[in-house]
Order: C-alpha cells, then sequence, then structure tokens
C-alpha cells in the first residue's frame, strides 16, 4: 500500500496544480447558467483532495529528511536525495508584478453583478468588469460550485490609490496577478554541494514526511520565490486528510472525547473548503489556505495520534451543506450557555448558525441576570461532569475581571493605541442578540473612545469574551462575563460534554448548526 501511494503521489507531483493565476472575467452579461471560466474548477483524483497550505516564508530553508525523497522540475524527476539535513536556499529572484482593483460588489448572482457593470460603465468607470471568485469542486459524485461572483474596477498602481480614487462602496482592495515571482533555487545536500540548481519552484515528495521548522510535512513540498522577491514561500501539498490531521490536535486537543474530535474534524473540512472555495484574501498567493489563524492552525502530522486518526478518518470527505454549498462552520471555546448571531460578529449570516441558549431550555436573555444564575448548559461545569481532558474549561464558563480607572485605561491604551487616561465609565452601547457587546463606550480623563465589534471590544480590554457586562464598585470597575472566543458555532466544550454524555458527532453537529444536512462528498 505504501508503495502504491508513493507511486501516486510522484505522479501526482509531475502535474503541479497552476497554484495562481489571473481569474479570467466573465463576458459582460454572463449567466450563472454559463460554465465557470477556465482556472476555477478543481477535480479531484481518487486520492481525494489535496490542497495548497502556506506555511512560511524564508531566505531558506532547513529540512530533515528521513527516506529518500524526489525533487521535481517541471514535469521532470531530476533528482534522488537520501536521508539527511539538505537546505534550500534562492539566487537571483524577481518579484511578482501585480495589478490593484476595487471590488465595489459581491454576491451569487451573475445577473445582478452584470447589471452593476453596466451601471458603473455608464457613471464613467469603463474599466469595470465581473470576475467568479472562488472554485467549483468537482468531487466524484458530485460537484459543488463554492463560487461568488465579483465586479472590480481599476486598475491602480498601488492600494492607497485604489482606496482613494475608486467608487463607493469601497469594499476591499484585490491583488490581481500580472506575472508570477521567478528565479533559481538550490538545494544543497548535507556536505554542503549543490545537488540541484533549477528555475523555481522545486517539489519534492518522500515516504516519510519530511521535518522543517520543527514540524513534520506530509506529501508534496514546493519552495518557490516570494511575491515580493525577498525570500522562499514553502507550501505543502497536502492531501486533504492529512491536512485534517494536523489541525485537530492544535484546534480542539487531541484528548477530547472521540466524538467530539470527530465532530471537530468535519468542522475543520468545511472550513478548509469553504477558504479555498473562496480564496478572496488569497487571490494572488501561490496557495489556497494558511497555516494559522487566518484559516486554521496547521503544524503538519507530528501532532497526530491514533484517537485524531480514527476520528478523521471515521468522517473521511463529510461535511456540512446548506442548500448546495459548504458552510464556514464556525467554532469557538466555550459559549457560557448562549451562542451568538454569526451576523453580530462578522456582519454576515451564516447558514445554521444563531443566537439561542446551549441548552434544552428557552429563555428570554437577560444578561447581567443570565451571568449572574447561569442556566443548565452544556458547558456550565455544575450541571454537567467535565472529562480529565478538558477540566482547564472550567474557568471559561464564568470569570471576572477587576481593576481601578487608572488599570483599564493603561490596558486599553496597551490594546489600542489610543490612551483613554483615567477610566471613569464603560458602557456597553449595543449587544448582538446573543448578548454580545458589539459597541462600547469608554469614558477616559483624556478622550472617549467608541469601540464598535466583538473582537475588537475583548481585544482592547484583553477579555475571554464580549458576553459580559459592567459594575462599579467602590473606585474599581469590575466585569463580570461568560464564555471564551466569539460564541457563534459550535461550542467545543459543549460539544466535548455531549460527547462525554452519549452523543455522536451528527448529534453534536446538527444541535449546533440547524437546517444543514452532513454529506461524504468523497
Amino acid at each position: 500500500m505504501r508503495g502504491t501511494l508513493w507511486l501516486a503521489l510522484l505522479a501526482l507531483s509531475c502535474a503541479p496544480r497552476e497554484a495562481s493565476q489571473p481569474i479570467q472575467s466573465l463576458p459582460l452579461g454572463a449567466r450563472e447558467e454559463n460554465p465557470p471560466p477556465r482556472g476555477t474548477v478543481e477535480c479531484f483524483s481518487p486520492l481525494g483532495p489535496f490542497v495548497r497550505v502556506g506555511i512560511e516564508q524564508r531566505q531558506s530553508f532547513e529540512l530533515q529528511a528521513r527516506d529518500s525523497f524526489w525533487v521535481m522540475v517541471g514535469n521532470q524527476g531530476v533528482f534522488k536525495g537520501w536521508p539527511g539535513t539538505w537546505r534550500v536556499r534562492a539566487n537571483s529572484l524577481r518579484p511578482a508584478r501585480f495589478q490593484f482593483w476595487m471590488m465595489v460588489w459581491r454576491g451569487p448572482d451573475s445577473s445582478a453583478a452584470a447589471d452593476t457593470v453596466l451601471s458603473l460603465i455608464q457613471r464613467g468607470y469603463p474599466r469595470s468588469f465581473l470576475m467568479p471568485m472562488g472554485k467549483v469542486f468537482a468531487f466524484q459524485a458530485e460537484t459543488i460550485d463554492m463560487r461568488d461572483f465579483a465586479v472590480l474596477v481599476g486598475p491602480y498602481r498601488s492600494e492607497a490609490e485604489a482606496m482613494r480614487d475608486a467608487p463607493r462602496p469601497r469594499m476591499a482592495v484585490v491583488k490581481l496577478l500580472e506575472e508570477p515571482a521567478s528565479g533559481t533555487l538550490e538545494l544543497l545536500s548535507p556536505d554542503g554541494e549543490a545537488k540541484v540548481v533549477a528555475q523555481a519552484p522545486l517539489r519534492m515528495i518522500s515516504g516519510k514526511p519530511i521535518e522543517i521548522i520543527g514540524n513534520r510535512y506530509p506529501d508534496i513540498l514546493e519552495f518557490l520565490p516570494s511575491s515580493d522577491g525577498n525570500g522562499i514561500v514553502l507550501v505543502n501539498e497536502v492531501q486533504m486528510e492529512n491536512y485534517i490531521r494536523g489541525v485537530l490536535p492544535y484546534e480542539m486537543g487531541p484528548s477530547f472525547p472521540k466524538e467530539a474530535l470527530k465532530a471537530q474534524a468535519v468542522l475543520a473540512r468545511c472550513h478548509a473548503f469553504f477558504v479555498w472555495g473562496k480564496k478572496f484574501m488569497l487571490t494572488g498567493e501561490p496557495y489556497d489556505l494558511t497555516d494559522d489563524v487566518f484559516t486554521q492552525v496547521y503544524k503538519g502530522v507530528g501532532g497526530t495520534s491514533a484517537r485524531v486518526d480514527s476520528a478523521v478518518d471515521e468522517t473521511r470527505g463529510c461535511v456540512l451543506l446548506f442548500g448546495e454549498r459548504i458552510i464556514k462552520a464556525p467554532f469557538h471555546a466555550s459559549c457560557g450557555g448562549y451562542l451568538e448571531s454569526s451576523q453580530a460578529v462578522w456582519g454576515e449570516e451564516i447558514p445554521g448558525t444563531g443566537a439561542r441558549p446551549d441548552s434544552p431550555d428557552t429563555f428570554a436573555l437577560d444578561v447581567k441576570n443570565f451571568i449572574d444564575n447561569p442556566p443548565d448548559a452544556w458547558c456550565n461545569p455544575k450541571t454537567h461532569e467535565f472529562p480529565p481532558s478538558f477540566r482547564y474549561a472550567k474557568s471559561y464558563f464564568r470569570w471576572e475581571r477587576s481593576g481601578t480607572g487608572a488599570y483599564w485605561g493603561e490596558v486599553v491604551a496597551k490594546n489600542t493605541g489610543s490612551d483613554p487616561g483615567w477610566v471613569s465609565l464603560m458602557e456597553v452601547a449595543e449587544r448582538g442578540p446573543g448578548g454580545r457587546a458589539i459597541k462600547l463606550v469608554i469614558k477616559g480623563s483624556k478622550r472617549t473612545l467608541s469601540i464598535e465589534g466583538e473582537f475588537n471590544i475583548r481585544k482592547a480590554l484583553g477579555l475571554p469574551s464580549a458576553l459580559f457586562y459592567v459594575e462599579k464598585e467602590g473606585k474599581r470597575l469590575v466585569i463580570r462575563g461568560a464564555g471564551f472566543g466569539h460564541g457563534s458555532g459550535m461550542c467545543q466544550v459543549g460539544a466535548g460534554v455531549m460527547a462525554n454524555e452519549g452523543k455522536n458527532y451528527m448529534e453534536i453537529l446538527l444541535h449546533y448548526f440547524r437546517g444543514v444536512i452532513i454529506r461524504k462528498v468523497y
């Protein structure tokens, strides 16, 4: 089996995907029934999806090979290496060239997008066009279209020029690749001899994961010039299931109950396909996902375990669908007993999520009473047994922070860069339907600050979550709160408790994401 997989991966490595290319625009007036333009369809082999994960940019990389490996340049195998410590370095790199465009409209309806283009042309913006953003995933069993359509205006010479001169609404600046970065890369053997000198990219494949920067990466490694021309980018082109193995230990923890890990595996797979399927902020990059919290934390397969492997294998290819699309599927550490609306957190409705109690009971939310008198909830350590693997999370359910006005002034100044001085009042001016603060007014001796956004508020105050209330007790301002994280989607502690009490991963997922279906797509 191992030999068969080696040969299959070697064949795959001979035909590298086009990692980043300008996406062709649709003809003006194109409708949704049009076939997707070249470059937007991902077709998958029997091995399943391979996704490109951007790992790191450096001047050079040292790698530890534990088995023999092949180096591919273009479609040719040019060198077979042996176990040992190797190094990849760059020579005479040239940066990529981009065009900068302003996105002024985005949505799933190409007809509405075409109408927007016509309107912009009539307003005096002739360089406006419709562009598909994202991918069509052609699985062996079915095809899932994750594309939106964007209307872009430009091009501009820089992001600053686009922000200054583009018509409103100015949603975001999009970088479109004109010419990829290029240059020569060298592979140095353990004794320092240059064994390969070739035009980038270099692709490596080994029978065992290769260790780089302390992590073990499976399948295919690709080294290519960074877009700024200042270094080398490492990309791991990895089987989706191996990618999920490298995510679970860092996004949930390998000691959680198995059914909770299975639920997390499905969410990790959903999130990966969603980001890959949209690829909005990564349009100009040679990879589909990042290895950090921008997508989800991935550190290769060195942290995997038998329980993690089993959770991944038993949910292979399973995703959550709403309608005919894979959902974004957010998660967080602890909801504190009440889930939050995705609209309140990110300004967008994510199917299946919503503000509601994380318990069998329904009740009107009064934040102070809810925090002071906690109801039964899956993440409540007083009403449910927490297994040893996540007893640390008991402190997430209810927490308190207290300090003088001077203390809170220092905290806010450090976390926001704006010094309010001695804080006399902190007032929640607006909440989401799940109780999270989404607008906070801080009155200080130097200035009054208004902070908007759930994440910005908890970051400014250094709090576990934005589900809190503030009271003044003498000279101190006391914040009492609930939960850890944004509160939308799956509560990981709640999922762990549900699994510990006999619920399976499907019951857990359908509890936290209503109206979705669980489907095996490969």
